[in-house]
């Protein structure tokens, strides 16, 4: 088990095999690939372990997703 700072530059292997189960199932389903960071994650140490995520197709929020974000309308 290592440390949350190694594991978020995973996300591209972690959402190609998430892809690659929901192939198999039926309908037309998409994925996308999220992570919630805290505010940590907000030094400028991190600038490019975000870019990377950013990179490879997958997103990062601080703090909150917003709903609109997750295809969540509230009225």
């Amino acid at each position: 088990m290592g440390s949350v700072r190694k594991r978020v530059k995973t996300c591209d292997f972690k959402k190609k095999v998430y892809q690659k189960l929901i192939s198999k199932m039926e309908g037309n389903y998409s994925l996308e690939y999220y992570y919630l960071l805290n505010s940590f994650f907000e030094k400028t140490q991190y600038d490019d372990v975000k870019a990377y995520i950013q990179s490879v197709g997958c997103k990062y929020f601080i703090g909150f997703i917003e709903f609109k974000e997750l295809g969540i309308e509230i009225n």
